[in-house]
């Protein structure tokens, strides 16, 4: 039988019954081993509603019927439950991860907000913008200087590293470093996030590994 439920039907049609109501095992009083000249005194059930009664109405229940009209409505109950404790279970681990993500996004879009607020105190610092410029120009002016001779090359290597170092070890460089550094740490974490979320409902959610925009 491809459907369970049928052939339970189809059991208790011929008078197997439920041996214990919370296994599926099922036993009839001439179905022994090694006693097949019992298995003749096994037969199919009789309709409920013969065609004399079908004509003058429905007569009462035997008792085995009754039992087992009684046994199926409580296999069923069973199977109901069960049905409903596991969907409560599924439930609660749903909320249960879909709370921890709304905490983590949570989390990542105010380490965005402290990033935007933190760099719009860098730009808008006394003397940013015109460092910023005045260091793009000394740069570009040393990179427009004619290659020295032959006898001051060693000179000017150690003039254009010291001008490099300089950049390097400037203030505007480290801000920029800084504001480079919590950028990257906060697209990690958005990254993170859309990773564990992937993970956490299967095939619902898809990740190809690149952080979607942030829409204001």
């Amino acid at each position: 039988h491809n459907n369970f439920s049928s052939f339970v039907r189809q059991l208790n049609t011929y008078g197997f019954r439920k041996v214990d109501p919370e296994q599926w095992e099922f036993a009839n009083e001439e179905f022994i081993r090694d006693q097949r000249h019992r298995l003749k005194n096994i037969h199919r059930r009789k309709p409920i509603f013969s065609h004399s009664s079908h004509t003058q109405g429905a007569g009462p229940l035997a008792d085995s019927e009754r039992r087992d009209y009684e046994e199926e409505i409580e296999r069923l109950k069973c199977d109901n439950a069960s049905l409903k404790l596991q969907l409560e279970r599924k439930k609660t681990d749903m909320e249960s991860k879909m709370k921890a993500l709304e905490d983590k996004l949570f989390a990542i879009e105010g380490q965005q907000k402290n990033l935007i607020s933190y760099v719009r105190e860098i730009v808008n610092a006394p003397g940013f913008i015109s460092s910023l410029i005045e260091q793009s120009d000394h740069h570009g002016k040393k990179r427009r200087l004619p290659k020295p001779i032959s006898f001051h090359e060693d000179a000017s290597t150690q003039g254009n590293q010291i001008m490099h170092c300089d950049m390097v070890n400037s203030p505007t460089h480290e801000l920029f470093r800084a504001s480079f550094d919590k950028m990257e740490s906060s697209l990690n974490s958005l990254e993170n996030f859309f990773k564990e979320a992937s993970e956490a409902f299967g095939n619902d959610v898809s990740y190809d590994g690149d952080v979607p925009g942030h829409s204001s």
